[in-house]
């Protein structure tokens, strides 16, 4: 890297750090989620970065283009949509995993008490117990759950139910 090379990137770096904060505010009035709005402004950054030999001077005039062009491209990504349905719209085709021959009133009361757990450990079981999904599954489906999260809210759920009926 050269020495005029060098001092460009040097000048983005720090561009970045005086400017981060003020520039994902601006995005997440546009964009309306502040966390995409960090992603749309890291984006651009590392465009920044990648094509540095493009800059001519100004910096922050240069980099206000870069970071409409990524806000554009999420823009358009939005309109497209999600590229699978919504889980609502797959309630018909799956199936409980709670079997029939367990009585009506044990079933109803196990989702009573699903019903009286917090978030977000009622949406984990009602996905586990009422659709079947794995750990795993739930883990990709909700936002910063881990998967030992996950996997304890099932197991102390399921110790909640064998103490009830022992």
């Amino acid at each position: 890297m050269n020495g005029v090379l060098a001092m460009m990137v040097s000048d983005i770096q720090t561009f970045y750090a005086v400017s981060f904060d003020k520039l994902v505010k601006r995005v997440n009035s546009r964009c309306g989620n502040f966390h995409d709005a960090e992603d749309i402004v890291q984006t651009a950054f590392e465009r920044a970065l990648k094509y540095v030999r493009a800059c001519n001077g100004d910096i922050e005039k240069w980099f206000s283009g870069i970071l409409n062009n990524v806000l554009r491209d999420y823009q358009a990504v939005i309109k497209l949509g999600p590229v699978t349905k919504p889980l609502e719209e797959h309630l018909d085709d799956l199936e409980p995993i709670i079997p029939d021959d367990i009585r009506p009133i044990i079933k109803q009361e196990v989702k009573l008490m699903v019903d009286s757990e917090p978030e977000p450990n009622r949406t984990i079981l009602r996905l586990h117990l009422d659709f079947g999904f794995t750990n795993g599954e739930i883990k990709n489906l909700t936002n910063g759950l881990t998967y030992g999260q996950i996997h304890g809210t099932i197991q102390n759920f399921r110790r909640k139910v064998i103490k009830r009926y022992e």
